[in-house]
């Protein structure tokens, strides 16, 4: 499968922890072979949420989110990337 960086812009933040935790939960559990999420980064400054995605396609990973979640952190830009490890380089 395609590796994706999805970004997303912050628009709201969640009242609580656990309200955080339970929804992301939530779309873990949303997952399903043909999206798997890998890996996400914040980035407080600019409100940008960078997540890594495997996917048949940047329809697929959409198929993950409710409504709710896209108002909160809508989708700005999904972009087909490859991994570079530098560990490969030992």
């Amino acid at each position: 499968m395609t590796r994706y960086l999805v970004t997303h812009r912050v628009q709201r933040i969640y009242a609580s922890q656990d309200e955080l935790v339970n929804d992301w939960r939530g779309l873990r559990q949303r997952t399903h072979a043909d999206a798997r999420w890998l890996a996400s980064w914040y980035a407080a400054p600019t409100e940008h949420l960078y997540c890594e995605w495997e996917a048949a396609s940047p329809e697929a990973i959409r198929s993950c989110f409710l409504p709710i979640e896209l108002e909160m952190a809508p989708i700005e830009r999904v972009e087909e990337v490859v991994v570079l490890d530098p560990a490969w380089l030992d």
